[in-house]
């Protein structure tokens, strides 16, 4: 009898911690191709336009010789799962966000790019500069952006790759004011690479693709500036990409060298993550509306979409 119920309850206990198991679990799905045109290296810096449409980059090689394909951005109809080039050339466009006016703000990076930020109006497609020099300077390469909820915008700057000198001593981050002016906010991680902020709006994660690589976090202060807060997890091996966050603050990293994204809770465990077998991840955005629990993940040459258990973070339009 002693024996039995011994039994009995330890069929409960593991059902309970399978059960746990499974709440904890964020990929619901295996993740479903949407597209596999990718003409370049890397498809990168997902975000969503307040109509819908999936806007991504599609960044060139390591060589740029005649007759090679130049950079682009991609428009995607995620009702309609189709695919249209918006913008070729693209001068070597990277990170890009969307930002409270539905204005599409993109990282123009180094290799014959613009190594700028600009910033579309998508209603007429025209486009402005937000900043092309630092002390007068070009910048390395802008990788990834970050933008708040009071519309400033967080930027890294490592030098990644092409035939220009690094006029930037440092690979810096970098915000810029409502007034469009620059500052250099951080300076002393090298190649720092993917950026985003905390749904609360008080904490910039940066994802690092150094010998050392890593998830750091800053604390974004009243005066404007950030404070190190700390390591929330090593990578090792892995370097760091593209992020995402969630409504509950768990935060998204790309590892392309491991074909893997995976889950970090704010205090570092690694929630869940999910492999594309010999596809380097490279990126990631929560959709929005009925897509809110849909992350759509792009790669080398192909753009995914995975149905997740929690509803992601992005920023609010304005209305």
């Amino acid at each position: 009898m002693k024996n039995y119920i011994l039994a009995v309850v330890l069929l409960f206990a593991a059902i309970s911690l399978l059960k746990a198991q499974q709440e904890d679990k964020i990929f619901v799905e295996q993740p479903e191709l949407l597209f596999s045109g990718g003409q370049g290296l890397l498809l990168e810096g997902p975000t969503f336009s307040p109509k819908g449409f999936l806007y991504f980059t599609d960044l060139i090689g390591f060589s740029m010789n005649p007759g090679d394909k130049t950079s682009l951005i991609w428009k995607y109809d995620v009702e309609n799962k189709k695919a249209s080039v918006y913008r070729s050339p693209s001068g070597q466009a990277n990170g890009m966000m969307v930002d409270k006016q539905g204005r599409l703000v993109v990282c123009e990076g180094s290799l014959f790019g613009g190594r700028r930020i600009t910033r579309t109006d998508l209603k007429t497609g025209i486009s402005e500069l937000i900043v092309g020099l630092y002390n007068d300077k070009p910048f390395n390469g802008p990788n990834d952006i970050a933008i708040d909820e009071q519309g400033r915008m967080y930027f890294t700057d490592p030098k990644f790759m092409g035939h220009e000198i690094m006029e930037q001593p440092v690979h810096g981050i970098y915000r810029v004011d409502t007034n469009l002016t620059t500052q250099l906010i951080i300076e002393d991680i090298k190649q720092p690479n993917g950026i985003i902020i905390s749904p609360d709006q008080t904490t910039l994660y940066i994802s690092t693709s150094n010998k050392s690589s890593a998830l750091l976090a800053y604390d974004i202060t009243s005066e404007e500036q950030v404070k190190f807060k700390g390591k929330i997890a090593d990578f090792g091996p892995s370097i760091g990409d593209g992020m995402a966050v969630d409504t509950d603050g768990n935060i998204y990293v790309a590892h392309p060298m491991q074909n893997r994204l995976a889950v970090y809770t704010t205090k570092g465990g690694k929630i869940d993550e999910i492999r594309l077998p010999n596809e380097p991840i490279t990126n990631m955005v929560f959709g929005r509306g009925e897509n809110s629990n849909t992350l759509f993940i792009t790669t080398g040459k192909n753009l995914y979409s995975i149905k997740t258990s929690k509803k992601g973070y992005n920023l609010p339009f304005e209305k």
